[in-house]
């Protein structure tokens, strides 16, 4: 059995519950899933880190909602462009 193969089998009750926080919100304090989860903001910490070593979280997203009105600071195209394109990873 592959390293990742063991570390995906290991997840527990408070792991998935971790990933369905941060499936709802991605940016939730470490604090705020530490009380949701009833764990340590270390705790928490290390099992996120955990996971991401084991590959089940690939990264981070967010949503734009392209109908709002966004101040003007200057030239957009590039932003527009690659928001166009779909998502893509940023490390």
């Amino acid at each position: 059995m592959e390293k990742d193969e063991k570390i995906g089998k290991a997840f527990d009750a408070s792991d998935w519950a971790i990933l369905r926080v941060l499936l709802d919100d991605s940016r939730t304090t470490l604090q705020e899933i530490g009380r949701l989860v009833g764990l340590s903001t270390t705790s928490c910490w290390n099992r996120i880190k955990r996971i991401t070593d084991a590959r089940a979280i690939l990264g981070y997203t967010i949503k734009v909602d392209l109908a709002q009105r966004l101040p003007d600071t200057g030239d957009r195209s590039g932003l527009l462009a690659a928001m166009t394109e779909g998502p893509r990873n940023v490390t």
